[in-house]
């Protein structure tokens, strides 16, 4: 694994050159917000590719500037989670209710204003150029959201792959990178797997809407 600096280096040049493409992608997840808010209902595994996007995006990044571990990382995460796409049932995806629409909605939030390697002259512009869909931790950050809104289609594969990615670069974040923030990733891994392994208690306390 390249030094803990390498890395840090890597990101924050990752975040600053490609600061237009985070814009389009803060487009696109907000798109998906409004849409599903909205009544929208597609196919789970429309749904599960649709989210699944910035992660892909994250990984063509991490090879162009040749940094293998986060490669690697993500995808295992992307071909896990396609994998899971695929054995999906063809009903149309279904919203989670309560405390875990919340839930998954702060973690979407978190991703899309993740306030780390951009360095900015005004906070305000982390609304729309925070390095969401280009570097791990929000990349992450927002698919966990997106899981525990989503209730992960039902998939315990899928919310296994996102709980164990987010797990992975959370630990690594905080603990090897220092950035304190990634915290946050590691909870919304550890919510993921929760649900997964406990749904009926979910469940019972009607957290579960259409």
């Amino acid at each position: 694994m390249p030094s803990a600096q390498t890395i840090l280096d890597q990101l924050s040049a990752i975040a600053h050159q490609w600061w237009p493409l985070a814009v389009a992608w803060h487009v696109y997840i907000a798109a998906l917000v409004v849409a599903f808010a909205s009544g929208w209902r597609p196919a789970r595994r429309v749904a599960g590719a649709l989210i699944s996007l910035p992660v892909a995006s994250a990984l063509v990044l991490a090879l162009m500037s040749a940094n293998p571990f986060t490669a690697v990382l993500l995808g295992a995460a992307l071909v896990g989670t396609q994998i899971a796409v695929w054995r999906l049932p063809p009903e149309p995806m279904r919203l989670s209710g309560g405390s875990s629409l919340i839930a998954g909605g702060l973690l979407i939030a978190f991703g899309l204003v993740y306030p780390h390697f951009l360095t900015v002259s005004s906070p305000g512009i982390y609304l729309y150029a925070a390095p969401a869909g280009l570097i791990p931790c929000p990349t992450l950050a927002i698919l966990a959201g997106f899981s525990v809104a989503l209730d992960s289609f039902g998939s315990r594969l899928w919310a296994f792959v996102v709980a164990i990615a987010g797990l992975i670069y959370g630990a690594i974040g905080t603990l090897y990178l220092g950035v304190r923030l990634d915290w946050v990733l590691v909870v919304g891994a550890l919510v993921v797997l929760t649900r997964a392994l406990w749904p009926k208690a979910f469940e019972a306390n009607g957290t579960s809407a259409a």
